[in-house]
């Protein structure tokens, strides 16, 4: 089995769900994991996966948390709050719900960057620019 760099999650944190989200989460996923593999984020970090939870909560909230790092795995576990109504609204436009989950994603990708001293990357912030400008958010 390949090792992914990223894997994705979801938890409700109030009561409800969003259609269409396991299946964005996964869209999602397929689309980082190039660029993930082909930078040199991963050799130089401390973790060989992210694990990121978006927790489903009533707002949006900041900031970004960055767990400790399982010694086991090498898994470092990072979680966002991102509110349910907002991403349930997108529930019959699964374009944008991508978007919004990519977003989520590149903000959580950006505090671990940040945190560790890993540089940025690039085509990876420039296609979540390039998705966001097409759909208007």
């Amino acid at each position: 089995m390949e090792q992914r760099h990223l894997l994705l999650g979801a938890v409700g944190i109030v009561r409800g769900s969003v259609p269409g989200l396991n299946p964005a989460m996964v869209a999602v996923c397929n689309r980082l994991e190039p660029f993930l593999a082909e930078s040199t984020w991963f050799p130089g970090a401390p973790f060989v996966t992210i694990s990121i939870i978006l927790r489903l909560g009533e707002a949006d909230l900041d900031p970004t948390l960055i767990q400790s790092i399982q010694r086991t795995t090498r898994e470092l576990p990072v979680a966002r709050t991102a509110q349910l109504q907002r991403l349930r609204a997108l529930r019959t436009a699964p374009d944008a719900l991508v978007e919004a989950v990519l977003k989520e994603v590149v903000t959580a990708l950006r505090a671990v960057a940040a945190k560790y001293s890993l540089a940025q990357l690039p085509a990876l912030t420039e296609s979540a620019s390039e998705s966001s400008s097409v759909n208007g958010t």
